[in-house]
């Protein structure tokens, strides 16, 4: 079987006279050079704090010059508090803005001088949750939305990349597990 591009789902059961497991897993399959920006998978605790980083990979060449994207998350699990620098130090601060709004986490970059495009991949920023302590056991995914732009400044033209992909972080609560795996081009 040769798989499209896609995330799909696996849940494996094992069991015995005296024991049973069920594992369920996400299997991503990509094509491509595109632009991907990403969130892990993590286990949380109620009433935790949690750090979520938000990272970038796959840039072009000429760079990244600006970007909007908003993230969103269940509110009734998770409540935002925050954010903190990530590995990028040389993103000015003024160039990047990270604002709550009703549809998630809105993410601004812009490269003012437009001389010091993002060229190389990691951490955007690490995005502060607090999960509520109503939630026993579960899970929640921290996604997007389909509100986005990126665009890069070279040879004194703007040019649009239409190819990014948004890879969804999952967080777990209790004893529930979810775990991930990513192939390019999977051939079963």
């Amino acid at each position: 079987i040769k798989l499209t591009e896609g995330t799909y789902y696996i849940k494996v059961v094992s069991s015995s006279r005296s024991f049973s497991q069920t594992d369920s897993y996400a299997i991503s399959v990509k094509n491509g050079n595109d632009i991907i920006i990403s969130m892990p998978f993590a286990k949380v605790d109620s009433g935790s704090i949690i750090e979520v980083p938000v990272m970038i990979e796959n840039i072009p060449k000429e760079g990244i010059t600006c970007f909007n994207f908003a993230i969103s998350y269940d509110k009734n699990i998770l409540s935002y508090v925050g954010n903190s620098q990530g590995s990028m130090e040389y993103i000015k601060s003024d160039d990047l803005v990270i604002q709550e709004a009703e549809d998630g986490i809105r993410i601004l970059y812009l490269d003012n001088s437009l001389r010091n495009p993002i060229r190389s991949s990691g951490v955007l920023v690490n995005l502060k949750f607090e999960a509520n302590n109503n939630v026993a056991e579960g899970t929640t995914t921290i996604g997007y939305n389909d509100n986005w732009a990126f665009a890069s400044f070279a040879d004194n033209k703007f040019g649009i990349h239409s190819q990014v992909k948004f890879k969804a972080g999952n967080l777990s609560f209790g004893e529930f597990m979810t775990y991930s795996a990513e192939y390019n081009n999977l051939i079963v």
